[in-house]
């Protein structure tokens, strides 16, 4: 996923007895709107430790309920911003634990690179697969060349 489709995920796109996530809006900007492509849109699987975390989270102090039902929402009820996010929050957190500065996006060829160093097939124009859909990009492989390689493909 995108950090954008990250950002705008609703309580109503977790489906907790299927274990999928459906992504339908996009933040950019802290503004809602669509995803970057149609197959973003696909139902992506939901890990069961991922769904224990965000029940956890759902029931802790740390949600914050808002009227737009947004998973992950400002103080003000909003989405949050992506480039404030990374500048304000993740990246001192790298700095902190001494790892390299890097983008979320970074964290979507990690994602991809697990997934193929774990069997999962990749090359599939439809992006059926899950290595497709959870990341989006046209050939998976080039993924994990890019992954290992610190470069884009």
């Amino acid at each position: 996923m995108r950090i954008g489709e990250v950002l705008a995920l609703r309580i109503d796109d977790l489906d907790f007895e299927r274990n999928l996530i459906y992504v339908r809006p996009s933040v950019f900007a802290g503004t809602l709107g669509t995803p970057k492509s149609e197959a973003s849109m696909a139902p992506l699987p939901m890990p069961l430790d991922l769904a224990h975390r965000l029940k956890v989270f759902l029931s802790s102090k740390h949600y914050r309920q808002n009227s737009q039902g947004l998973l992950f929402a400002s103080r003000r009820g909003r989405p949050f911003s992506a480039n404030k996010l990374r500048e304000k929050k993740l990246r001192p957190l790298l700095a902190s634990l001494g790892i390299p500065l890097a983008g979320f996006h970074a964290f979507r060829h990690g994602v991809a690179t697990t997934l193929i160093d774990r069997g999962a097939k990749h090359h599939n124009r439809r992006r059926s697969t899950t290595t497709q859909r959870s990341k989006d990009h046209s050939r998976a492989v080039c993924a994990r060349r890019s992954s290992i390689a610190k470069r884009r493909c």
